[in-house]
């Protein structure tokens, strides 16, 4: 496949106490309209992966955290409005529990999923072997 472009993302994986996974269903104006995906967004001009995360995670579900843990790097390709796309995803961890989200309007839904109910989710390309490594799917 030829690529346009890369982009680098960071992405999250926030558990709750009974070990799921928070996820945020995509809104129906972007691209992969009502895919299942990570907290996650591109690394802007001047940002490091840390400050990037910390700035999507704020706009995306309105919580503020600063715990973050580095864990793994993954890639996909990806295609979006006609492009074609090389992703680095900088995966981090965090121990953060939100409880008060409030979604941007990014997203239409958010919830807290365990392996079994994960399976039947349409995920946005790359996301799957996120959940993979972290014994989701």
């Amino acid at each position: 496949m030829k690529i346009d472009a890369v982009t680098v993302i960071s992405s999250s994986i926030i558990l709750n106490s009974k070990k799921q996974i928070l996820l945020l269903q995509r809104s129906t104006k972007s691209s992969y309209p009502n895919y299942w995906q990570l907290i996650e967004g591109k690394i802007e001009k001047n940002e490091s992966p840390e400050s990037s995360l910390i700035r999507e995670i704020r706009e995306e579900i309105g919580v503020e955290i600063s715990d973050l843990k580095l864990d793994s790097v993954f890639y996909n390709e990806i295609e979006a409005k006609g492009l074609k796309y090389l992703c680095f995803r900088i995966v981090f961890k965090t121990d953060t529990h939100p409880k008060n989200i409030e979604l941007s309007d990014e997203h239409i839904a958010f919830d807290w999923f365990d392996r079994d109910s994960i399976k039947k989710l349409p995920l946005l390309p790359g996301t799957e072997n996120i959940l993979k490594k972290f014994k989701f799917l």
